[in-house]
């Protein structure tokens, strides 16, 4: 919203403050980095992995706000983790609320929060988490308070139709883009819909993904590995995302690093559970690298990481690619 209060009609200018936002995040990540691995060739490899991928400056180009997410999910994270060196209650609540106007932007967002409070309180930083819990309830709980009193649903969002999208008799794991056959069929049930509001959509839309589910759950059950697929797949409506395909074995090898050893395992809390939240939640819905791409940051450090760790093989067995001296 304030960047279309900025820009006003002139898209090329909103696309700039996009951009600029996007540059940012790529700060963010390689303080994120730093602040996790205490590794400067970490946090400089996924800082500029992450200005470079297509799948950001391509959204960013169609005016989509996965790219202001990415930006408000990051800070987040960067704050929970200075928050945790300074051990600062203020900060902790500060990360809160940027977590919640990150869920506000992308509202599947929401169990990303989850990240951050594991990793506190696996850090035994139990008034953190509190304190970043209450700061982000309090934002989330005010939103829900005022959707209540001017639409009538106390809820975050009433955007409910991408799970009886991804779910309905024509669901194939992602959404088809086919829209007057699938309506067709939700005005025929329900003559009355478009004359509903946009609560009464909402509750019809989630009826009737309901219905779909519990008369057809071996549909539902089958759909779940393409889901999966498609939200990780680098290839897309919004093209080939080479970069992001690049990087595929090196989030793998960063995965295992982060798995076996166990100094980095409190990092996996941070980086992995946001990714596993936001894939749970599209698996409800239906797969779409978009969905994916606030949690993207999270996959360029975990690749990152994977390149660091295979360079520092090859510099232990290659004797000239060693530093002078070692």
């Amino acid at each position: 919203a304030a960047i279309y209060a900025i820009a006003g009609e002139q898209y090329a200018r909103a696309r700039v403050l996009i951009g600029m936002v996007t540059s940012v995040t790529a700060l963010l990540v390689y303080g994120m980095c730093l602040l996790l691995f205490d590794r400067r060739a970490v946090a400089v490899l996924a800082g500029l992995v992450w200005a470079v991928l297509p799948t950001g400056h391509r959204l960013g180009g169609i005016l989509f706000a996965e790219s202001l997410a990415a930006f408000l999910l990051l800070a987040g994270f960067w704050l929970t983790l200075y928050a945790d060196r300074r051990r600062s209650l203020m900060l902790a609540g500060g990360a809160g609320l940027l977590l919640a106007y990150a869920v506000l932007t992308r509202v599947y967002l929401l169990p990303a929060v989850l990240g951050p409070l594991a990793w506190l309180l696996h850090r035994r930083s139990g008034r953190l988490a509190a304190a970043l819990a209450c700061a982000g309830l309090i934002l989330l709980g005010g939103w829900s308070i005022r959707n209540a009193l001017r639409v009538g649903t106390f809820s975050l969002s009433t955007q409910t139709s991408s799970f009886w999208l991804g779910n309905n008799a024509w669901a194939r794991g992602s959404w088809l883009g086919e829209w007057t056959t699938q309506m067709g069929y939700i005005r025929q049930r329900h003559p009355e819909f478009d004359q509903l509001d946009e609560v009464g959509q909402s509750r019809v839309f989630v009826r009737e993904a309901v219905t779909e589910v519990r008369s057809h759950p071996g549909r539902f059950l089958r759909l779940l590995p393409r889901k999966a697929a498609i939200f990780f797949s680098p290839s897309s409506y919004l093209g080939l995302d080479w970069v992001y395909a690049a990087l595929m074995p090196f989030i793998l090898l960063g995965g295992w690093e982060l798995i076996s050893h166990r100094p980095h395992h409190q990092a996996l809390w941070l980086l992995a559970v946001p990714v596993l939240g936001v894939l749970a939640l599209s698996l409800l819905n239906f797969g779409d690298p978009r969905f994916r791409h606030p949690v993207d940051p999270l996959l360029v450090v975990v690749a990152a990481v994977g390149m660091a760790r295979l360079g520092s093989a090859l510099m232990a067995r290659v004797p000239a690619l060693r530093p002078v001296g070692a």
